[in-house]
C-alpha cells in the first residue's frame, strides 16, 4: 500500500493507494464515522459495475443516493436533490457522506457536504482515471454553470481518499483515455522522468498493466498532493495544474459537455498552450514535438468544430481570469512550466486556429 499524505495548516489527510483496497471499504471508513448516518453518493453506472462493492458499505444508518452519470448532472438542481435527501432522511451535522465515483461524483460529493449545515466531513473513493490521479485530491468542489465549468463550487478538503486501480479494469477505452490526459499534463508540467515514463510505456498503459497503473496513479497523487500542500487555494502555484484547462473548458462550454469528454476537451487545449508557447519563443520545437506528440498517440481528438473567435472570448470565463486578462499556463520545457499573465492574443489564436476548424 502507498500512503501519501496532503500537508494542509488545519486539515491534512491521507491519500492511500492498494489494489483491493475496495473490499475494505467498510473498515476504512469506520473510523471517520460518528454518530450519525452516512451517505453514499455514486452514479448508476459505477453503482451497476461495482454492486459489490456498495453491498458491503449496506447497513441501518446507511443510505444511497445515485445520480444520472456525466457532466449533464453536475449542476445546483442535483445539488438540491441531494441536500433534500439528506433533510427528509434526517440527516445532521454528525453525519458523513462517501463519494464512489469519477470526478462529477467526487466534486458533487464534496460541494454537497461543504453546504450541508455548513460543513459536514466527507470521503473520496474515486473510481476512474481521471478522479484517481486527478480531481480526488485537493479539495475542488462544484458544479457547471450554462456560462462555463465549474464556476459555482468552494474549496473544501476531505478527511481521506482511498484509492483502488483495480476499479480501472471495467472502464471503456473512451473512458480511460478521458483520465489519461490528466496524467499527460502532470508530466508535461511538472514531472520529466513520469513524461518518459509514458513516452516508452504507452502499448503496456493502455493495456491495463496493473503494477505499471498502480504507480501511476500514485506518482500522479503524489504530484498533485505536493502542489496541493503548498498552496491549497491556487493562490499562485497551485495554477500550474490547470495547463491545458483554460482551452479545454471553453471547448467543453461551447459543446455544451456533449461533444468531449472533459479528457478530449483537455488534450486539445494542451495542443493550443503548446503551439502558443512555442509562438512565444517559451518552448523548445523539440520539446513542443515530443508532447504533441504523446497526444497523438494518446487518442487526442481532430479539430473541434467551432469558431476560434468563440473559444478565444469563451476563455474569458474562465475562473483564473483577473481584470479581463487572461493567465496562462505554457510550457517550457517538458517537465517544467510557467504561468503567462495576458499573452498576446496572436499566440493565443495561433494555438486556438490549430484545434479548430470552424
Amino acid at each position: 500500500m502507498r500512503k501519501i499524505q496532503v500537508h494542509l495548516k488545519d486539515h491534512s489527510y491521507d491519500i492511500l493507494v492498494a489494489s483491493g483496497l475496495s473490499r475494505k471499504l467498510p473498515e476504512l471508513i469506520r473510523p471517520f464515522r460518528r454518530q450519525g448516518k452516512t451517505l453514499v453518493l455514486s452514479d448508476t453506472t459505477v453503482h451497476r459495475l461495482h454492486a459489490p462493492v456498495f453491498a458491503k458499505l449496506k447497513n441501518a444508518d446507511t443510505h444511497f443516493f445515485f445520480i444520472k452519470p456525466g457532466e449533464t448532472s453536475k449542476t445546483l438542481k442535483t445539488i438540491e436533490q441531494i441536500l433534500s435527501f439528506m433533510l427528509k432522511n434526517r440527516f445532521d451535522r454528525s453525519s458523513l457522506l462517501v463519494a464512489v465515483g469519477g470526478g462529477v461524483v467526487g466534486d458533487m460529493g464534496g460541494f454537497a457536504a461543504s453546504l450541508f449545515m455548513r460543513g459536514i466531513p466527507y470521503i473520496q473513493v474515486p473510481t476512474n482515471l481521471l478522479s484517481q490521479v486527478d480531481s480526488s485530491v485537493g479539495g475542488k468542489t462544484g458544479v457547471n454553470h450554462a456560462l462555463g465549468k465549474n464556476l459555482i463550487g468552494s474549496f473544501y478538503q476531505p478527511k481521506a481518499v482511498f484509492i483502488d486501480p483495480e476499479f480501472l479494469k471495467t472502464l471503456s477505452n473512451k473512458e480511460f483515455q478521458n483520465g489519461f490526459a490528466e496524467v499527460i499534463k502532470h508530466g508535461i508540467i511538472r514531472d520529466k522522468k513520469l513524461f518518459l515514463v509514458l513516452e516508452k510505456n504507452l502499448c503496456r498503459i493502455f493495456k491495463r498493466d496493473p503494477a505499471l497503473l498502480s504507480l501511476i496513479v500514485a506518482e500522479n497523487c503524489a504530484i498533485k498532493a505536493a502542489v496541493v500542500s503548498c498552496d491549497e487555494k491556487e493562490q499562485g502555484l497551485r495554477a500550474i495544474l490547470n495547463f491545458g484547462h483554460t482551452f479545454g473548458h471553453a471547448i467543453e462550454t461551447l459543446t455544451r459537455y456533449r461533444t468531449y469528454s472533459h479528457g478530449e476537451a483537455v488534450m486539445l487545449g494542451m495542443k493550443a498552450a503548446t503551439l502558443c508557447a512555442a509562438s512565444l519563443n517559451l518552448v523548445p520545437l523539440t520539446h513542443a514535438s515530443r508532447i504533441l506528440a504523446l497526444l497523438i498517440q494518446s487518442g487526442m481528438p481532430e479539430k473541434a468544430q467551432l469558431a476560434p473567435a468563440a473559444v478565444y472570448n469563451a476563455m474569458f470565463l474562465d475562473k483564473k481570469v483577473r481584470g479581463n486578462k487572461l493567465l496562462l499556463v505554457l510550457p517550457t520545457a517538458i517537465g517544467s512550466g510557467t504561468q503567462i499573465n495576458s499573452p498576446e492574443k496572436a499566440a493565443v489564436l495561433a494555438g486556438i486556429r490549430a484545434i479548430t476548424d470552424g
